[in-house]
Formats: C-alpha cells, sequence, structure tokens
C-alpha cells in the first residue's frame, strides 16, 4: 500500500551468532578460502607472459 512503511524485523539471535561466527572466522571463511586459494589455482586460469617485441605465440591442445 502506498503510504506504509515496511519496518524490519529486529535482529534474531541467529543474525547475532551469524555475524560473530564470521567476525572469529574470519579469512578462515569457506568463501574467502574458495575465493583467495581454490579459484586462484583454476585449471582455465592462465596468463599470456608475452614479451613486448614481435614473436609468435603457439598454443596446442591436448586430448587425453
Amino acid at each position: 500500500m502506498p503510504g506504509t512503511k515496511k519496518t524490519r524485523p529486529p535482529k534474531s539471535r541467529t543474525d547475532n551468532l551469524v555475524r560473530e561466527v564470521k567476525n572469529l572466522m574470519a579469512d578462515d571463511l569457506i568463501s574467502t578460502i574458495y575465493r583467495e586459494r581454490i579459484r586462484a589455482a583454476r585449471t582455465r586460469r592462465f596468463d599470456l607472459n608475452a614479451v613486448a617485441k614481435a614473436s609468435s605465440i603457439i598454443i596446442t591442445h591436448c586430448s587425453a
């Protein structure tokens, strides 16, 4: 309805516990570990460190 303001329910005990766990775990959270360690080492990640001068780069694909 227009003119009615939605109010948020008060923070629950669960919300407080989640916040506390996140604060305690900090860098050991699963999402942080995945982002910084696992995703960084994925096989699809690549860097093409080609030199600035004109040179040819050969990309080979192997199928097992």
